[in-house]
């Protein structure tokens, strides 16, 4: 049994004495303000995975002792400026320069020098506190609460006006991706869920014309918030109720920034009745709605020419060989919406993907696109092509 009792040895003693030697890391943190470059006082730190914290010293310096290897969260707080998280990864001694905005609030005095301007360009913006403080609302609802907005009510159905606007005057873009639903009748509402946007904004007059679809009405730009880089998943949830109505909701959201790509998936449910005033039921005030979204950065980076042409030759390869179609027809969709518009909306579509068909057709495979990819499963092309 003398084998058993160095078994036991090595299951016992060696990774202790392992792990004490990879706990001795010390991260050095210095923080000072963005505009003065001067250090920042008392700020506290809350490190999230030790559950510890500290405050940095008249230099702005604070030091953690004994970290092992590994992800941690830093939450940063200080009077006057907003709260920071970091996420940083912990592989030996490290020392950190962290910036926080303070200094907007040590001005002594305000100069303010102008001149009159014509231009009848106008932005209204409305950020994601004061959509998730009216979480229960429509787009239009919410959009109400600017000056010049008003809106078309059908039952459960509402569509923004902006300044008698709207129809083919009134453009909306999700994610810089013209909305084709504000184009319907008034019994229908822009399909667009406001809480996945992390701000709203109204633009009136001349700057309309320097979006996509602008026009010399007013264009509404639906703006998600861009995906951290933060490798881990994190997440948030909203549960917001009404007592008119018994109305509940919930909204919910989880992203990730890995080394490929990043991504954000999100769901919103609400539930409500007719609402009522006091002495009778309001009809058709009911509502149940479902909405979802999915967002994607740096999709494009892992697209190249020498990718979409091997994907073309395995699929037509593998009809020939497998499914015993002698002369596959394949049809390739585009990556951006409209398959980038000629550029408009990317140039994935005409520098990348295009060119690729090209040069597959020159060696004989019947390859055609990229088409939009709303468009691929029509009759036409489902009869026509065979993936």
């Amino acid at each position: 049994m003398w084998w058993l009792n160095k078994i036991l040895f090595v299951l016992i003693f060696i990774p202790g004495f392992v792990w004490a030697q990879n706990c001795n890391n010390d991260l050095k943190g210095y923080i000072f303000d963005t505009g003065t470059g001067k250090p920042l006082e008392a700020v506290a730190v809350f490190v999230k995975e030790t559950n510890t914290y500290y405050s940095t010293d008249s230099k702005g310096i604070f030091i953690s002792n004994g970290l092992c290897p590994g992800h941690y969260h830093f939450i940063l707080s200080h009077i006057g400026c907003a709260p920071k998280m970091l996420h940083v990864s912990v592989i030996s001694d490290t020392v950190l320069n962290i910036e926080m905005d303070h200094s907007v609030h040590l001005m002594h005095s305000v100069t303010v020098k102008g001149h009159h301007n014509q231009s009848n360009h106008k932005e209204d913006h409305i950020h994601e506190s004061e959509i998730i403080d009216q979480a229960k609302e429509t787009l239009a609802e919410v959009l109400e609460s600017l000056n010049g907005v008003s809106l078309i009510k059908n039952g459960g159905a509402a569509k923004p006006i902006v300044h008698g606007m709207y129809g083919n005057r009134l453009s909306i873009l999700n994610n810089g991706i013209p909305q084709a639903g504000q184009q319907w009748g008034n019994d229908h509402a822009p399909e667009i869920d406001p809480l996945s946007a992390n701000q709203i904004t109204v633009i009136k007059g001349s700057g309309t014309l320097e979006h996509f679809g602008g026009n010399m009405g007013s264009i509404i730009l639906v703006e998600p918030q861009k995906i951290k880089q933060e490798p881990h998943i994190h997440g948030k949830s909203t549960y917001f109720f009404e007592s008119n109505g018994r109305g509940h909701g919930l909204h919910a959201k989880v992203q990730q920034y890995t080394s490929a790509i990043g991504w954000r998936l999100g769901v919103t449910a609400k539930k409500r009745g007719d609402q009522n005033s006091a002495n009778y039921f309001l009809n058709n005030t009911g509502s149940d709605e479902l909405n979802y979204f999915a967002q994607l950065q740096n999709v494009y980076k892992h697209i190249t020419i020498e990718s979409i042409k091997e994907t073309i030759r395995i699929i037509h390869a593998d009809l020939k060989n497998k499914f015993g179609i002698q002369k596959p027809n394949i049809l390739v969709t585009g990556l951006n919406p409209h398959a980038g518009e000629d550029g408009m909306l990317g140039k994935q579509d005409s520098m990348i993907i295009r060119p690729a068909i090209l040069e597959m057709r020159k060696k004989k495979v019947m390859v055609e696109g990229p088409i939009p990819a709303d468009t691929a499963f029509l009759k036409k092309y489902i009869e026509s092509f065979d993936i």
